[in-house]
């Protein structure tokens, strides 16, 4: 299931196994699995992403960024996997 942010407004939608979704940019979603079964979702971004921000939705619809981390952490976290 993905729940994004459009026009201020939040919206649902379920993805299907398989399914390839091209994003603009500055599309901000979460992307969850509801089921029992085991799922995985893989992220592709080109250019190559510096951070990746996260985001917390307020009682508005509106966005506030909660943090930010950037490859260094991903590297560092990754080399203990």
């Amino acid at each position: 299931m993905e729940t994004f942010l459009l026009r201020g407004q939040l919206h649902t939608r379920y993805l299907r196994a398989g399914r390839i979704v091209k994003l603009p940019a500055d599309h901000v979603h979460e992307v969850t699995n509801h089921t029992s079964a085991v799922a995985y979702s893989v992220h592709v971004y080109a250019p190559g992403l510096e951070a990746m921000n996260f985001y917390r939705t307020e009682g508005d619809g509106s966005l506030r960024r909660v943090h930010s981390e950037d490859v260094e952490q991903w590297e560092a976290a990754s080399q203990s996997w």
